[in-house]
């Protein structure tokens, strides 16, 4: 919990917050706002399906394709993603997601924009959707992990 200690006191790069329902990782968003809102310019938070409608709608307005609405999306102080991959991959669109979410991850890796992003999916778990080099920026050891798989369920208790 230290690394997550000095990111709060001095956010940069990427949070990856790992682990199953109910392990209390939007819990930990929403302290995490409540820590960091007083230190920052501005911030964004947004659900996957929140972020892929902003996209599609930036899509189907004439004059408009989803690299200025991605780049409209990332100017903030910090970002956070939650629950990515929650949508799952439908095979009608996958690769479209794909391309999104390496685009913002590619360019919080090379921006070094702050952000947050949660996800039930494991290391492995993202190989099997991702190529590599998405993978590898997420992963990357600047980056901090937190695997909350051995939490319990706290909606359940």
């Amino acid at each position: 919990m230290e690394s997550l200690r000095m990111w709060l006191h001095s956010p940069k790069n990427i949070l990856l917050l790992v682990g199953p329902p109910g392990t209390g990782k939007t819990y930990a968003c929403s302290a995490m706002v409540d820590w960091l809102q007083p230190r920052l310019d501005n911030y964004r938070y947004y659900t996957e399906k929140e972020m892929m409608g902003q996209i599609y709608q930036a899509i189907n307005t004439p004059g408009h394709d989803y690299t200025a609405q991605v780049d409209i999306m990332l100017d903030y102080s910090l970002l956070m993603f939650n629950d990515m991959g929650s949508m799952g991959f439908r095979k009608d669109d996958k690769k479209f997601r794909q391309e999104i979410w390496f685009a913002i991850v590619d360019a919080l890796y090379e921006k070094q924009i702050p952000a947050v992003i949660t996800t039930n999916l494991y290391e492995h778990e993202l190989a099997d959707v991702f190529d590599k080099r998405f993978v590898s920026r997420l992963f990357d050891h600047d980056n901090i992990v937190i695997d909350l798989s051995s939490e319990k369920d706290w909606r359940r208790s």
